[in-house]
């Protein structure tokens, strides 16, 4: 994992997860980094067999892409200091098109990362504890998560404030529309 090349590696992966529509040609790996630091993998398989001898002599991924996350304060008073990412669970979904992800598992928020711009898009708010659990309901186009706070709560994708995720998900939609699937959509 580290792009350097060398032996040193100061975070620890905790969560690995697939690209959805194309083979598991990319992965999301979450790390306990206290940036908040995801790390984007391109992989190699029969179906993308760039350079592949240079692939099986070192057994390595190439990095494309970090993406990083404002510090995150776990603060209850003045006097508390802030809680290490180290003593979270953070984990990635992918949105179904592949070209969004949502990242959790370290506080209360949902946050939504484009590809296309390798930035933090949105922060979805809602929940009063960690983000435990997430599923997107791709037939519905619902984002269903639970947390601590024993709550399961299901977000319909105009509840983002991120006009680039509407926009995204109303351009997959129409396609669909052109091709002829329909989607039932609760609202």
């Amino acid at each position: 994992m580290n792009s350097n090349g060398d032996g040193w590696v100061s975070f620890t992966a905790m969560d690995i997860t697939p690209s959805p529509n194309n083979n598991g040609k990319y992965l999301l790996v979450s790390t306990d980094d206290e940036s908040g630091r995801i790390i984007l993998f391109r992989t190699f398989n029969d179906h993308n067999s760039i350079i592949k001898d240079e692939i099986n002599a070192n057994h390595s991924l190439i990095q494309l892409a970090n993406f990083y996350d404002e510090f995150i304060p776990f603060t209850n008073d003045s006097h508390s200091s802030s809680l290490s990412r180290k003593l979270t669970n953070p984990r990635v979904l992918w949105h179904p098109s592949g070209n969004f992800f949502y990242s959790y598992g370290v506080d209360s928020i949902i946050r939504v990362y484009s590809l296309r711009t390798k930035k933090l898009i949105d922060q979805v708010r809602g929940h009063n504890d960690v983000v435990r659990g997430m599923w997107y309901d791709d037939e519905r186009d619902l984002l269903i998560t639970c947390g601590f706070d024993k709550c399961v709560k299901v977000w319909c994708s105009d509840e983002f404030s991120s006009k680039e995720l509407i926009k995204g998900l109303r351009d997959e939609e129409e396609e669909r529309m052109m091709l002829g699937s329909r989607r039932n959509t609760i609202v």
